[in-house]
């Protein structure tokens, strides 16, 4: 038992002589952390003009007869790397199980808009039809009625950003009503 003890002891002044040697600047190795890009913002303006940056007390709601189902999805991105997004729609706040809606990458060769700003026009029809494009022309549609119970049905819009090169990704999610 006192053998223990001894060994204790001589164990942390050994310790101690260690560590008083070394220079207050010491070097320390230190592994960055993944450079994955950052959402800044995620807004959803809904057929009634509403947005979930401005509007807390209202549900966000997307009408096909207003506007021919038109409404906006914007993003702001910050990455120092090749980045792609990606637009679903989900029963669930999750890229799992989720349809997806568009996908584009953003490069030094393809902005994307330009500093990172994101924005994707869509539009839902009478028929459960649900389209989303990042470029001017229309994606094909999507067929939701898969995802709607009853009318209206909350689902929710997810956005995936990821960098092309470690594959890390950030998932923001924004519930809306599909009426």
């Amino acid at each position: 038992m006192k053998m223990i003890k001894n060994l204790r002891l001589l164990a942390s002044l050994l310790a101690a002589a260690l560590l008083s040697a070394c220079d207050e600047a010491a070097y320390v190795e230190t592994v960055a952390p993944i450079d994955r890009p950052e959402v800044y913002d995620f807004e959803v303006v809904d057929s009634y003009n509403n947005s979930n940056l401005t509007t807390h007390h209202y549900d966000l709601a997307v009408n096909p007869t207003i506007d021919n189902g038109y409404f906006d999805i914007y993003w702001d991105v910050e990455s120092f790397n090749s980045y792609s997004t990606r637009l679903f729609i989900n029963d669930a706040p999750s890229v799992y199980g989720a349809l997806e809606l568009d996908y584009n990458e953003c490069s030094s060769r393809n902005s994307c808009r330009g500093n990172g700003y994101g924005l994707a026009y869509c539009t839902y029809d009478r028929n459960d039809y649900l389209s989303c494009s990042t470029q001017q022309q229309q994606n094909s549609s999507v067929d939701i009625y898969p995802l709607i119970n009853i009318h209206p049905e909350r689902l929710y819009l997810v956005l995936e950003v990821c960098d092309l090169y470690s594959q890390a990704c950030e998932v923001h999610s924004q519930s809306v009503l599909f009426e």
